[in-house]
């Protein structure tokens, strides 16, 4: 049986989003899914349009749809979260790998909303 952190690992397509303008795009996330044979999509909230050579999205509801995005790992400041959570949302994406500590009240909500939280 694999623990819960093993099975968003399991998910086959993941957004990785950052923003450049805050600090450096954790390319090496995104390389590291790409050799498990995950599909990544980056989105950079700070506008770049490539990381590491591949196209990044300025939000999530910019990513292409096919095929769709099953989880999510942000490195983001906390300030930064409560869109993001907001896009998961909309898009009816559950699963929220959190690179950086949120804030309590984005974590009831989170919890609110039905997302599960690694």
């Amino acid at each position: 049986m694999s623990s819960r952190n093993q099975r968003f690992f399991e998910l086959e397509v993941l957004v990785v989003v950052a923003n450049t303008d805050l600090g450096p795009f954790p390319g090496e996330l995104v390389d590291e899914l790409q050799e498990l044979n995950k599909t990544v999509y980056p989105v950079d909230t700070g506008g770049s349009r490539y990381v590491g050579g591949d196209e990044a999205f300025p939000s999530l509801l910019e990513m292409p749809t096919r095929p769709k995005a099953q989880g999510v790992m942000v490195d983001l400041p906390r300030h930064r979260l409560d869109d993001v959570v907001d896009e998961m949302q909309e898009l009816q994406l559950r699963h929220l790998w959190l690179l950086r500590p949120a804030s309590p009240k984005t974590l009831v909500r989170c919890s609110e909303l039905g997302l599960e939280v690694y």
